[in-house]
């Protein structure tokens, strides 16, 4: 098995203000998503963008990976973006909609998980190539559920289908628990 290097995929962003002030570290702007925590009104810390929405959550997926005694260890966190993501109406509505943003983001690292979990490396040339092209398929899948939900949801003002995508969601995610754990191994 090849060793790959420290590696960190930037994250996708749902909307990202121009002018964003930069945080002192990651740690310090960065939100990993956690089973029962919920995001807060002071989670956003961003300047509101041009346009009109109430609220943006920028989120992504990031994944680091170490060469631990033979056994390729990945570590695949969702996380939301204190300084990109800002809120103007900090309703409980709103709030949830973009809480479900962050939650489809896990989603799909949980899905990204999976494929590496599923997949025989033991053939592969180049692993950091397939794990790159896993990454980049999964990102393109979450961008487009993350646009089909802000439109079949009119962005959370349409309360209906809003539930109906937090209990799709849920479902999900209760499907993929097997893939909650953020580390991986794949051992050659």
């Amino acid at each position: 098995m090849k060793k790959l290097p420290y590696v960190f995929f930037a994250a996708f962003a749902l909307q990202i203000a121009l002018n964003y002030p930069q945080p002192r570290t990651i740690e310090d702007d960065t939100i990993t998503w956690t089973s029962g925590s919920l995001l807060t009104k002071d989670d956003f810390k961003g300047k509101r963008s041009l346009g009109g929405t109430a609220a943006a959550t920028s989120s992504g997926i990031s994944v680091k990976s170490e060469d631990k005694n033979g056994a390729l260890t990945f570590n695949i966190k969702a996380v939301f973006y204190k300084s990109r993501s800002f809120m103007v109406d900090n309703s409980p509505d709103v709030l949830k909609h973009e809480q479900l943003h962050f939650d489809i983001t896990e989603l799909y690292a949980r899905k990204l998980r999976e494929k590496i979990a599923r997949r025989d490396f033991k053939k592969i040339g180049d692993v950091k190539a397939a794990i790159h092209n896993m990454f980049d398929d999964t990102f393109e899948d979450c961008q487009k559920e993350q646009s089909h939900y802000d439109l079949d949801t009119d962005h959370g003002i349409n309360g209906a289908r809003q539930k109906t995508w937090i209990e799709e969601i849920n479902i999900q995610m209760l499907k993929l628990e097997q893939y909650s754990s953020t580390e991986i191994e794949i051992t050659g």
